[in-house]
This record gives structure tokens, C-alpha cells and sequence, in this order.
């Protein structure tokens, strides 16, 4: 069986909602070019995207990174740091 007749078996198997995702990534794929990614880069691109896209997420670590350069944020104790760094 050809990749084609395989995606095409795959295509007609497939529920609608994933079809209609399949026709946008289509679309977009034809508007420019694409490179095939691993699953796991994938599920990473995913993470960074929700963290990116989310406003409470993004205000948290904006005022994380200010109280580190101000070295006001959490201290860990003596105890969580030989357990974060004994690895």
C-alpha cells in the first residue's frame, strides 16, 4: 500500500473534528512550507504555545523574573537545594 492510499484509508477512518483539523493544517501546509517534527517536539511546541497564549501565566512569570533580578523571590532552604541539585 502507497503512503497516498494509506493516508487516504486514514482520512476516510478519521472522526470529522479530526478532519476538519487535518483540512486546516492542510491549508496552512499549502500556504507554506513545513518540516515533519517528533511527537515529543511536538507536545513541547504545544506547551510553550499554551504557556505563550495564556495572560496568567505569562503576568507570573513576568513578575517572577522581576523579584529574581531583584533577589527578592523564594528562597529555598538548605534541605531543597541539596535535594533540587543531587540529582
Amino acid at each position: 500500500m502507497t503512503i497516498k492510499e494509506q493516508l487516504i484509508r486514514e482520512i476516510e477512518q478519521a472522526p470529522e473534528s479530526s478532519l476538519i483539523k487535518f483540512m486546516r493544517i492542510w491549508q496552512l501546509a499549502k500556504q507554506s512550507s513545513f518540516t515533519a517534527i517528533s511527537a515529543e517536539d511536538w507536545e513541547q511546541h504545544q506547551e510553550t504555545l499554551f504557556v505563550l497564549q495564556n495572560d496568567d501565566l505569562m503576568k507570573q512569570i513576568s513578575r517572577s523574573m522581576a523579584t529574581h533580578e531583584q533577589r527578592q523571590g523564594y528562597q529555598p532552604s538548605k534541605g531543597e537545594m541539596d535535594e533540587i541539585l543531587s540529582f
